[in-house]
C-alpha cells in the first residue's frame, strides 16, 4: 500500500469557486467550506511567508486569502474570524481580521504598524473567545471596554520586557480601525463543533518511568505521566524535567500497545526507546478526525509526518479540540 506524504498533498492550489458557490451565491465563506468538505474532513488555517491560506484536510487544496507574508494566524471559532499579522518594516506588524461569515474574501485592517508581539483578542462576554496567550515578552491585547463603550488595544508587558519600562509608557495604547465591524462581533458566540471522540474526556495514565525507559533529569511525580493524544494510539508523555533559571519540561509520544516512542514533530518515525530530546511544553490542536494536529508552525498527520511553515498556524475550522502535556 502506497502512503502519500503530508508534503505531497500541499501542492494543489485552487480558486475559491466550488460548486456550492454557483448554486448558493449568498452562502458565507464558512458555509461554502462546510458544504464542500469531505466526510470527516476539516480545514487548517495556515500562516506562511507565501501568505495566509486555508488548507483543506485531507485533500490538501489550498485557498489563498492573503498573498502577503504572514507571521502568525489565530482562528477564533466562537466568532468565526481569522486574526493574522502581516510583516511591516522596522520590526512592526499590522493586524487584520478575516470574517468567515462574510460572502466575499475581504480582510479588514484592525491595527496598523504596531510592535511585533503576540496578539490576544477578548471582545465578547465569553471568556472562551479570548484567543492566544501572552508570551514572556508581552503581547498586544484587543478588547471591548464596557465602561468606555469602545474598543481599545494596549501593550500588555511581559515578564522580561524592558522596552516600555518607565511609568509613562507602562500602558501603551494603539489606534483601533474598523470599529463598526468589530462591534458586530460582540454579540457572536458560536459553539465550535466537536467529534464524538473529542466529547470524551482525554485519558490520563501514569507510566512507570523505569519500565518504559524514561529518565527525567530531576525528580518529579509527573515524570512518565501521559495524556491520550487525539484520536490515536499514542499518549503525550513527560520524558524530561529540569530546573535552572526556569523549569523546563519535555514530552514525547508513547504507544503502550506497540511499546514505541515518536516525536510530535516526526510521528512517522518511531523507536523502542525515548529519543534524546523531546518536544517542549506546548498546545496541540486536532482536526475532526483526531489524526491531524497543529502546534506552533507545524501541521502534522500521525501516520505520514509533518509539514513546517514559517508562520504560526491558526488551528482548524471545524474542530476546536486541543490539549497540552499533563
Amino acid at each position: 500500500m502506497r502512503t502519500t506524504s503530508l508534503v505531497a498533498v500541499l501542492l494543489s492550489v485552487i480558486p475559491f469557486t466550488a460548486t456550492a458557490d454557483e448554486s448558493s451565491p449568498n452562502m458565507s465563506i464558512y458555509q461554502r467550506l462546510e458544504a464542500n468538505r469531505r466526510p470527516n474532513g476539516d480545514a487548517a488555517v495556515v500562516a506562511d511567508k507565501t501568505g495566509l491560506y486555508i488548507l483543506t484536510i485531507p485533500s490538501g487544496e489550498k485557498i489563498v486569502l492573503d498573498s502577503n507574508p504572514v507571521d502568525f494566524s489565530i482562528y477564533d471559532p466562537y466568532l468565526r474570524v481569522i486574526w493574522y499579522a502581516t510583516q511591516e518594516k522596522h520590526e512592526k506588524q499590522s493586524i487584520w481580521a478575516f470574517d468567515l461569515l462574510n460572502q466575499v474574501l475581504n480582510p479588514l485592517l484592525v491595527l496598523e504598524k504596531i510592535p511585533r508581539r503576540a496578539f490576544r483578542v477578548n471582545i465578547t462576554d465569553s471568556l472562551e473567545s479570548s484567543v492566544e496567550e501572552c508570551a514572556l515578552d508581552g503581547c498586544i491585547e484587543l478588547k471591548f471596554d464596557k465602561k468606555k463603550n469602545d474598543f481599545v488595544a494596549r501593550l500588555d508587558e511581559g515578564v522580561y520586557d524592558e522596552t516600555f519600562s518607565d511609568d509613562k509608557n507602562k500602558t501603551k495604547m494603539f489606534a483601533v480601525k474598523n470599529k463598526e465591524f468589530l462591534r458586530k462581533l460582540i454579540s457572536r458566540n458560536y459553539s465550535p463543533p466537536k467529534s464524538d471522540w473529542a466529547n470524551q474526556r482525554p485519558a490520563v495514565k501514569k507510566f512507570r518511568p523505569e519500565r518504559i525507559g524514561v529518565r527525567c533529569s530531576e525528580d518529579t511525580e509527573d515524570c512518565g505521566k501521559g495524556i491520550s493524544f487525539g484520536n490515536t494510539s499514542y499518549f503525550l508523555v513527560m520524558t524530561d524535567f529540569s530546573c535552572g533559571d526556569a523549569c523546563n519540561t519535555s514530552f514525547q509520544l508513547y504507544d503502550p500497545t506497540q511499546k514505541k516512542f515518536a516525536l510530535p514533530s516526526a510521528p512517522q518515525k518511531s523507536a523502542k526507546k525515548p529519543f534524546p530530546k523531546g518536544q517542549d511544553h506546548t498546545r496541540y490542536f486536532f482536526d475532526v478526525s483526531g489524526k491531524y494536529y497543529i502546534f506552533s508552525n507545524f501541521l502534522c498527520n500521525i501516520e505520514t509526518g509533518c509539514k513546517k511553515f514559517t508562520g504560526k498556524l491558526g488551528g482548524f475550522i471545524f474542530s476546536f479540540y486541543s490539549l497540552q502535556g499533563p
